[in-house]
């Protein structure tokens, strides 16, 4: 037992009983905590040892800041053995009568685009933010710039973006929780000091917040966290009028021009405006002026940090500044002299405030904020403090116990409410000293010692040694504080029964805190034996040596009766625990042992730390690509700084798992196709990887994308016990290619076979946990591998020798048709330009089975056996398509069925291209249809970027598997619920595996337009309550997304119309959204782009496809084109309604519609290169030919 395993055990018992928010242990002031903070950290990849060392921002300013709670802790409350209560192994913390303060952590975070920080910084720069932190980590990782403002949404009106400061702002993976979790622990105080909860709160979290003005960030502060606590106020607890009180070395330029820009607003708000818009907001600092923002002298800067108003034009500030002492006698001098003035100017405005509201016949409710910086302090490092202005120590609890006393005075509104919140400080000793005096004059009063209390002092002891109070008697009770929550008389409030000693954040003391923290454990004392020795006991110097003499064995004699028996030796007493092990086991309690809390070192961000943080990016999330300008590594020139050269791996084979024993055989003869990136994507999944099933009927909801079963026809029930075999088929270009195109093969296959790590998190016993990595979402791999086909040449070359094979009869199932039907594949120049091959997996008659067996396969033909239906055959060039089509596996809830399975059916319709285009990933919970919000709101969040690259890479397998018989482009369908999308979309649609995405609106003001009738309304009041403003307002966003990504196909153009009150009412009546289509078309118009005809719309019940007749003229009458689309959610509504579509477009002189191609090249089948695509026109008459067979 040592002093160290005594406090934290104590500590650890405190913390459970006595600091739950909804514990009655009464106080008038909490600590609140957040955990999400130490995620910030710098992070950009191969930073030196010495540039690290200049970065002041880090997580380990959190934990000097809980060390300095702890110590207030400690030292208030007495928790030390020469405090009233110190740690003891038989103390019960529910005996101590008070607290000195709750000490509370939360996990609570506030979105940034939630209303309290929007009302402060503007929905475009927090949308931008939010973006800019989710694409941090990919950014860093494939050595791009995390401060690169995206470009995208941004018109000539707004200019380019203001650049963001390298040396101060840096961005990680875990910034976008760190600045939530900060807001929510800062809206947390203020829920508290508003309740019937303590009326001061102390908040230490980071990064700071008072640098950051609206919409630009600074100084290490990316969110003002004060200015977002403000408005929290004002929309929830119906705040009034607030007093910012700065005191960080740092003028807080933002914090001032917020108030500034706020104030002004509501001077000249309408009457009938809400009352947070007419809030008054007094900003008082005290700085020093020579420092930043003004150390440069910036005209501008220094005004505005010198800025003196008071109560003209709706503007309360005062700011004085700092300067040089001698002696602290001379320092309170001018405490008394200058300081003091913001004191003086803070409580002159909360009068004037709240007379002004009683004249208005309105109740006062205001609050005091602290913007709490400790950089001034004494203990701050020379370089923060090179202008030598500075404070002491006690300077902190001063300020705070003065400040309390305006806000208990009675007639100002305040009612005692105080919120602090941790701003600057860049040196530990600053942090933890400064928040330790704070946090003292928070909780704290010097003025009113009292007697001692409790277990500790020389008394008890004395009087616990002679017997008169017994081991475990309750301690002393103190008197209960009176009150503890109503706003009191002065007298009572500031009694405090925690009083604090100037002298405890002396030098010398802090020397011992650092001293006790850098001090290695003590060695326990050798026992001492009751025994008297004998001849054979072990002397003083045998003993000496031993490590443990406990275990030294000893001789029988030393055991005899002459000796008598051993006794036990007698209990130690439990060791005393000194104020500073108890102030840092405390602290260690305070600081999470779960999650990473330090800064990254040199190592984390050298050279090969980078390149894996960089394949591992690559691997789970390619969004991002590499920039420009990085050479490939085999061509990079070394240099000094390189690291040594590894030899390549050889690419994995791609190896293939047959029905019987006897495919392993002759696939060790059987030659390999290489056919670049889209083969190569293709290798499979661990085979423990389970794939996630489509969802049954029972558990379908009707939704908006929810149609009838599926049908019972599989083709893996057809097939069973049949003997499935390959042909690889390959062109004469491709064969020649191969020498070339092995090392791009071998590239390729390193980036896609590796599987990302899954990570899953602990769930009830017998449950999976929920899927983490993308392979979680794939199919078991299939047993044969898909013949290639570059259909740019006009030869057949099979295997070895194109002349010797016989050609190849398809024939359907039996039963299907009275005689077979068969097809002979040329192999001469006579093969059509658009050629389709028969499937890979063909099912061999039972009497060639055992030829084959034997290797010696006579059979003049294969017999293909087809799936449900004849129509899997060798189609003519121009045959159906879509480009808009989704899977119950990769969209889950509003679609069904299996990839592969609707791609087999699309097939068997006669489709000869068709667009995969499944739902992108979403960003927070809030952009979730109510569908998918079936368990854990954030899982489902959490999900959906494994999924979607679950989907790419099964998409790439099924593209190549499927070549010869479907041309399958891969896209998604973008889901524009505000312009910070634009950004992630463009990134999506830069990974080399995606073609193409289609650009659509399924959301008016982020709430879905197409779901039900009630989602609907809500739109439409969001929108002003008019279906004619509801209209615009979608056409706006559309003109949004357009202008911002430029799609190569626009999906369901008037989606609005689908729940409308008249969906086929003439629109052009509304002068205003009429304006807003034409305004759309025209721009789509401009860059090329292709409207589908979506036959969705007759499905769900409409007159008309999208876009209807009146907006179709019109874009025919500009020229514009169409593309084909059945917006198919499953099986069966592959091609649903074509022939009406067909119909419909005829009859507006439309013959020919447009899909894309995908070109196959020498270039294209290189790892992370991007196929080029081409528009092919396509017959309508051949079209309705097909859906006719």
């Amino acid at each position: 037992m040592t002093a160290s395993s005594v406090a934290s055990e104590y500590f650890q018992n405190e913390l459970n009983l006595c600091h739950a928010l909804s514990t009655t242990q009464q106080t008038h002031a909490a600590v609140i905590l957040s955990d999400a903070c130490y995620g910030h950290r710098y992070s950009r990849p191969k930073t030196s040892r010495a540039a690290l060392s200049t970065i002041v921002e880090r997580p380990e300013r959190i934990k000097a800041g809980a060390l300095g709670v702890a110590m207030a802790y400690v030292r208030l409350g007495g928790r030390h053995c020469d405090g009233d209560y110190p740690a003891h192994p038989k103390l019960d913390p529910t005996s101590i009568p008070t607290v000195p303060f709750k000490i509370h952590k939360t996990t609570r975070k506030l979105p940034l685009l939630s209303p309290a920080v929007t009302n402060v910084h503007g929905s475009k720069w927090m949308e931008e933010l939010r973006t800019m932190c989710r694409l941090a980590e990919s950014k860093l990782a494939m050595g791009g710039k995390e401060l690169a403002r995206p470009e995208s949404g941004r018109t000539g009106d707004t200019g380019a973006a203001a650049k963001l400061h390298e040396g101060d702002l840096y961005l990680c993976a875990d910034s976008l929780d760190a600045l939530e979790g900060a807001l929510g622990a800062v809206c947390e105080a203020v829920d508290l000091v508003f309740s019937d909860g303590p009326r001061r709160a102390f908040v230490a979290v980071r990064p700071p917040g008072h640098h950051c003005s609206a919409s630009y960030p600074s100084g290490f502060c990316w969110v003002n966290n004060v200015h977002v606590g403000v408005m929290h106020a004002a929309l929830t607890h119906g705040l009034t009028h607030a007093a910012i009180i700065d005191f960080d070395l740092h003028h807080g330029d933002g914090s001032q021009s917020i108030a500034w820009q706020h104030n002004t607003r509501g001077v000249s708000a309408a009457k009938n405006a809400q009352a947070w818009k007419k809030t008054s907001i007094g900003y008082f600092s005290l700085h020093d002026i020579n420092s930043y923002p003004c150390e440069m002298g910036d005209e501008e800067k220094v005004k505005n940090a010198s800025l003196c108003i008071e109560n003209a034009h709706g503007q309360n500030m005062w700011n004085v500044h700092l300067h040089s002492w001698g002696s602290e006698a001379e320092f309170w001098k001018l405490y008394e002299t200058k300081y003091t003035v913001i004191l003086e100017k803070t409580r002159s405005y909360l009068q004037q405030q709240a007379a002004r509201l009683r004249a208005n016949g309105q109740t006062p409710k205001a609050a005091i904020f602290f913007s709490a910086g400790f950089d001034a302090s004494e203990w701050e490092t020379k370089g923060m403090q090179r202008h030598n202005v500075n404070v002491p120590t006690e300077f902190y609890a001063r300020i705070t116990q003065d400040v309390i006393r305006i806000a208990a005075e009675e007639g100002l509104g305040v009612d005692g409410r105080v919120v602090s919140v941790l701003e600057g400080g860049y040196s530990d000793r600053a942090l933890f000293s400064g928040i330790f005096s704070h946090v003292c004059g928070l909780a704290g009063d010097q003025s009113n010692p009292g007697p001692p209390r409790g277990r500790g002092g020389l008394a008890y002891e004395i009087s616990h040694r002679i017997g008169i109070i017994e081991e475990g008697e309750p301690a002393v009770q103190s008197p209960e504080p009176a009150g503890p929550y109503e706003p009191l008389p002065e007298s009572q409030n500031l009694s405090s029964l925690h009083a604090y000693d100037p002298s405890w954040w002396s030098s010398a003391e802090l020397d011992n805190l650092e001293v006790a923290m850098g001090a290695p454990p003590l060695e326990p004392k050798m026992p001492r034996y009751a025994t008297p020795p004998t001849y054979s006991s072990p002397t003083q110097a045998s003993t000496a040596r031993v490590v443990n003499p406990a275990k030294m064995r000893r001789s029988l004699s030393g055991l005899s009766a002459t000796n008598g028996p051993i006794s036990r030796p007698p209990t130690p007493p439990a060791p005393e625990v000194p104020w500073t092990v108890a102030a840092h086991e405390l602290s260690k309690l305070l600081i999470p042992s779960d999650r990473q809390t330090d800064s990254c070192t040199a190592e984390d961000l050298n050279a090969e730390a980078t390149r894996a943080r960089r394949d591992r990016q690559s691997l789970l999330q390619p969004t991002v690509p590499a920039p420009a300008t990085t050479a490939n590594a085999s061509s990079r020139p070394s240099s000094r700084m390189s690291l040594r050269e590894r030899k390549p791996a050889k690419a994995p084979a791609y190896t293939e798992s047959g029905n019987g024993a006897n495919d392993d055989k002759h696939s060790k003869s059987r030659r390999k196709t290489v056919a670049g990136a889209a083969v190569l994507a293709t290798d499979k999944p661990s085979s423990g990887v389970s794939p996630i099933p489509a969802a049954t009927p029972d558990s379908q909801r009707t939704g908006r994308r929810v149609s009838a079963h599926p049908p019972s026809d599989d083709l893996d029930k057809i097939t069973t016990g049949m003997k499935k075999i390959k042909i690889n088929l390959i062109t004469k270009s491709q064969k020649e290619e191969r020498a070339r195109s092995s090392q791009a093969a071998a590239a390729a296959a390193a980036a896609t076979a590796a599987a990302p790590v899954t990570r899953t998190e602990p769930g009830p016993a017998g449950n999976q946990s929920a899927p983490r990595s993308a392979s979680e979402f794939l199919p078991q791999p299939d047993v044969a591998q898909p013949p290639v086909v570059d259909e740019t040449t006009s030869a057949l070359a099979v295997e070895e020798s194109a002349e010797t094979q016989p050609a190849l009869t398809v024939k359907p199932e039996i039963g299907a048709h009275e005689g077979p039907v068969s097809a002979q594949l040329p192999l001469s120049s006579d093969v059509p330009e658009h050629k389709v091959l028969p499937t890979h997996s063909f099912a061999r008659p039972a009497s060639s089975q055992k030829a084959q067996q034997d290797g010696a396969d006579q059979s003049p033909a294969l017999e293909l056996t087809s799936n449900t239906s004849p129509e899997i055959f060798l189609p003519p060039a121009n045959m159906a398509f879509t480009m808009h089509s989704h899977s119950g596996q990769f969209c889950p809830g509003h679609a069904k069925d299996q990839l592969e399975d609707i791609i087999r059916h699309a097939i068997s319709m006669g489709y000869k291209t068709m667009g995969l285009t499944e739902h992108m990933p979403r960003l927070q919970v809030s952009d979730l249809y109510p569908e998918e919000l079936t368990g854990d709101p954030d899982e489902a969040v959490a999900v959906l970027t494994p999924r979607h690259e679950a989907y790419l890479i099964e998409a790439q397998r099924l593209q190549a598997k499927y070549a010869p018989q479907i041309h399958v482009l891969i896209g998604f369908e973008g889901e524009w619920y505000r312009p910070a999308y634009g950004p992630y979309i463009t990134t999506l649609a830069a990974h080399p595996a995606v073609d193409y995405f289609i650009g659509s609106i399924h959301h008016v003001n982020a709430i879905p337009i197409d779901y039900d009738a009630a989602t609907y309304a809500q739109a439409r009041e969001s929108s002003g309550g008019t279906e004619e403003r509801m209209y615009e307002r979608y056409y706006d966003q559309q003109h949004e997304m357009l202008t911002a990504l430029r799609p190569r196909v626009v999906g369901h153009f008037d989606l609005i119309r689908l729940l409308s009150e008249d969906p086929g009412r003439d629109v052009s009546a509304w002068a205003g959204v009429w304006q807003r289509i034409v305004r759309n078309l025209e721009l789509v118009r401009s860059f090329d782009g292709l409207l589908e005809c979506n036959s969705a719309a007759l499905r769900k019940g409409l007159a008309e496809p999208y876009p209807n007749r009146l907006i179709s003229e019109k874009w025919l009458s500009m020229g514009g084109r169409f593309t084909f689309s059945d917006d198919s959610h499953g099986i069966d509504q592959v091609a649903t309604n074509y022939l009406r579509n067909i119909d419909y477009l005829e009859s507006l002189g439309v013959s020919t519609v447009y899909t894309l191609e995908r070109l196959t090249s020498a270039a294209s089948s290189t790892a992370g290169t991007k196929a080029t695509l081409a528009e092919k026109p396509v017959s309508l008459s051949t079209f309705r030919e097909t859906l006719a067979l």
